[in-house]
């Protein structure tokens, strides 16, 4: 398989305690990459980035018997186009920030039980609560793209 396309996952792997990596098509849509590729990933748990264009991987994945622990939909907006935001209910702040104290936020770790974490046996509850609490301090932290708060 193409080494550009894996990436290994310190942090994650940390977190989970298993080995954890990251096959991201996005960056190489039209690679070269049949499912039977991920048998050279080192990893027990893999995140795998598909855009849409390939989602026959994903079936192919599917009907040999992989377990689809979750989903993210990423839109692609047009930069050059005008989009007209609703406005926040009276009394509603809304702002973009790079940083925000993260204490405010921890409680949002307990929110994420529908999420591929909390899913996953393997990993359990106490790794998963951990995992998200690690999470959502670093975006606050500065960790992120950006911050709507």
């Amino acid at each position: 398989m193409a080494v550009e396309l894996i990436t290994y996952l310190d942090w994650d792997s940390r977190q989970l305690g298993v080995t954890s990596a990251c096959v991201d098509l996005y960056r190489n849509p039209e690679a070269a990459f049949d499912v039977s590729m991920l048998d050279e990933v080192d990893a027990a748990f893999i995140t795998l980035k598909l855009p849409a264009a390939r989602i026959d991987l994903a079936n192919r994945l599917l009907q040999k018997g992989a377990a689809l622990a979750d989903t993210e939909l990423t839109f692609e907006l047009d930069a050059e186009r005008t989009i007209e935001w609703p406005s926040p209910p009276r009394g509603l702040r809304v702002e973009l920030r790079d940083t925000v104290e993260p204490e405010p936020f921890a409680g949002l770790a307990e929110e994420m039980r529908l999420s591929r974490f909390f899913s996953d046996p393997r990993v359990g509850e106490a790794k998963a609560l951990g995992l998200w609490r690690e999470s959502l301090r670093n975006h606050c932290r500065g960790f992120a793209d950006g911050l709507v708060v």
